[in-house]
């Protein structure tokens, strides 16, 4: 198995459930190198000293980044600082994890030779007029699959290997402009942009990430912004629908 790390954002409205969520990210049944804090500067000054001391304790690395780039601050720091020596696992930090989560990423990446692997994924389709499903639409996958279509949801968890990390980087103002809200769009848009190919797992593990309560991304604010069409906009920011839809409809004429 390559050297990896896991990284993980955090921000003021998560600090009460943090280490309620670090313990089982800590608690993996393979072990990274490290694991990596992504935290806006102005918003680690907020953080309670009790939870700074539980960092420490613990051996965390934590990442004090200038801009407050949201849910990109679980990939870009660590990326910028470590990507060149370690494959990188992002995590969310309002989530439990099964301690099998990590290793079902590294069997599934290795079982289809794909290039970034992930837990939990969705795909477009086209409807019967030949256009792209809006995006709330999309099907998530329900078994094992690889593709450059296949899109990492980050909730599950994603790895991401080292070759991806200046292909992110290339472009480091495009994500907050284009894709503000959205990393896993954006993601995957680097990954397709590179002829990258995406691997699920689609994890049959029994609660493989559950939510935890009373954090403020939870399923009321998943269903607003997928239904508030946030993600279709950016799809159509990064010119993926176009993209998209030529290739659907491309594949569709091979049949």
């Amino acid at each position: 198995m390559d050297k990896f790390i896991i990284s993980i954002a955090t921000h003021p409205p998560r600090f009460k459930t943090l280490i309620r969520n670090l313990e089982t990210v800590i608690s993996q049944d393979i072990r990274p190198h490290f694991i990596c804090i992504g935290i806006y500067d102005k918003h680690y000054a907020e953080m309670p000293d009790a939870i700074k001391d539980y960092l420490y304790r613990k051996g965390f690395c934590v990442i004090q980044h200038p801009a407050n780039i949201k849910g990109y601050l679980k990939l870009i720091p660590a990326a910028i600082r470590f990507g060149d020596k370690y494959e990188i696992v992002t995590m969310d930090d309002d989530y439990d994890y099964h301690p099998g989560v990590v290793s079902e990423l590294f069997r599934c990446r290795d079982r289809f030779r794909a290039d970034i692997a992930c837990n939990t994924a969705a795909y477009p389709v086209l409807l019967p007029d030949g256009t792209l499903k809006p995006f709330p639409d999309w099907p998530v996958a329900t078994k094992p699959v690889q593709g450059r279509r296949v899109m990492a949801i980050g909730s599950g968890g994603v790895l991401y290997p080292r070759k991806f990390m200046p292909m992110l980087l290339r472009d480091p103002v495009d994500y907050t402009l284009k894709a503000e809200h959205n990393d896993d769009v954006y993601f995957w848009y680097v990954a397709m942009r590179n002829n990258l190919t995406t691997a699920t797992s689609a994890t049959s593990l029994i609660d493989s990430h559950v939510h935890i309560p009373g954090t403020n991304n939870d399923e009321a604010m998943y269903k607003i912004r997928f239904h508030n069409g946030e993600q279709w906009k950016y799809l159509e920011n990064l010119g993926l629908d176009v993209y998209l839809t030529e290739e659907l409809q491309c594949d569709e004429t091979k049949r």
